[in-house]
Order: C-alpha cells, then structure tokens, then sequence
C-alpha cells in the first residue's frame, strides 16, 4: 500500500478515512450500492456504515499496525458482510457483523475462509438460536457432561448393589465374599452423583426449552437445525442412558464460532 494508514483516520464519520486509503472498497461500496437499488436495503448499508465507524471508533486498542493487514482478504470479507447487511435488519447479526469486521483489522489474521463461513453461519442462525447458543457456550464441556454423568453414575450404583446383595448372601452361606469392594464403590459413586449435582443445580441448563420461553417443540425444531449446522450435538451419542434429543451440548465448531464472535 503507497499510503500509511493510521487508527485516527478509521474514527472518521461514514468511515471516509479508510474508504479513501482502500480504493477497493469505495468501490465495491458503490457497487453493492448500485446493485441492491432497493432504498431499504441502501438504508442498511448506509446505517450499518454509520454504526461501524462508531463502533470502531471506540476499538481502536484493538487494531493491529494497518500497513500489514491483508488488503484482499479484508475485500473479501468486506464484501460478504455488505451483501449480507443487505438482506437482514436482525440486530445480533448486524452487531456480530461489525465485529467480524473489525477482527479484519488484525494482522494475525490469515485467511478469509474461517471468516466467510462465520458469516454464512450468522446469517442462517435465529436470535433464538443465537440465545441457545450463547447458553451452551457458557458452560465447560466437562460441566455440560455432568448431567450424563449423573445418569450414568446412578445405574452404576443400582448395578452394584444388585451385586453387593448376592455378595451378602453368599456371605450368609458362609461363601467368601468382596462385599465391602462393592460397598466402597457404591460410595465412591454417591459421591461422585452428589459434587456433580451441586455443579448442575449452580449452573444453567441450556438443554431446558424452558429456560427460552419456548415450547418444547418450537425447541427442538430450533436445536435440529443447530445440530444440522455442525454447532450442537446430541448426547444420547454419548450414552445409551441418555434418550435422543433430551441433552444436548455445543460442538467444537460452535465453540469456534461463538469465541469468534464475542466481544474482544
């Protein structure tokens, strides 16, 4: 780039500064513009850019050295946003929009390719779904295993003590028996059952239509296309204990997202 970019410009209205410095993005700009003709749609692109010059303005930490940033993959990105600004005014897309956008600025970022597929998974995501999401994301993977846990703890201890009562009478017989090893696993799974259900009880369940204002149909339609899009799994995968579509928990690929698109 012949021009030295510097974080002030990119705090100016309309985001005039850094439109200028790029002149591929005027111009696609104008293209996009062009092409949507729609004056509601024009209103999108015009409002979004306003917000984002705001929007960026207050993030300034958090934009690398702009004279290394790659140039076509932020055109790339850029672009994507912009048609798909267009065609939604749900307002988590637009504001996780403005912040894939701004992590365009970050030189470590290499490739446009994790971040186009952010974008097409933002603009087939509801706000329920969103909310799901965000629910799941908040928990540890091992805490969102508690719950099977539990369940599989519990049948562990039903069978061991079908166990320890044929251990007891063949101790009755005067037959040797391991009753006191079964005893001490029974305990050693109670107590397992009762420090995971304290964790359970102190945290949220995301698997809970209730916890959405949703009906337990209207939810699981929600989490069938959740899981449809790589981001949440069944865990009834996980164990035979478990009932199809009774538990669930967010996939790596849903972690990856939602750590994308948080705040920084």
């Amino acid at each position: 780039m012949s021009q030295k970019i510097n974080k002030k410009e990119l705090g100016i209205g309309l985001l005039k500064g850094f439109i200028g410095v790029i002149p591929s993005v005027g111009t696609l700009l104008n293209e996009v513009l062009f092409d949507t003709r729609a004056r509601i749609k024009q209103e999108r692109l015009n409002s979004f850019i306003i917000e984002f010059g705001e929007f960026i303005k207050n993030k300034l930490e958090f934009v690398g050295d702009l004279n290394e940033f790659d140039q076509e993959n932020f055109s790339d990105v850029f672009e994507e946003i912009l048609i798909s600004v267009t065609k939604t005014n749900a307002r988590h897309k637009i504001n996780i929009f403005k912040k894939i956008l701004l992590k365009q600025f970050d030189t470590s970022e290499k490739s446009s390719d994790d971040t186009l597929r952010y974008i097409n998974l933002t603009n087939s995501i509801t706000l329920f779904q969103f909310n799901i999401l965000t629910n799941f994301n908040s928990l540890s993977d091992k805490v969102q295993m508690f719950r099977v846990n539990i369940v599989e703890a519990e049948n562990d201890v039903a069978e061991t003590q079908m166990m320890l009562q044929k251990e007891i009478r063949l101790g009755s017989k005067g037959f040797a028996n391991n009753s006191s090893l079964y005893e001490e696993r029974i305990k050693a799974s109670q107590q397992s059952i009762k420090s995971k259900r304290k964790a359970v009880n102190e945290n949220i369940n995301p698997s809970d239509h209730n916890l959405y204002n949703l009906g337990q149909e209207n939810f699981i339609i929600e989490i069938h296309d959740l899981i449809g899009k790589g981001l949440l799994q069944d865990l009834s995968l996980e164990t035979v204990y478990i009932s199809p579509l009774e538990l669930f928990k967010i996939t790596r690929l849903g972690r990856k997202y939602m750590e994308y698109v948080q705040d920084s």
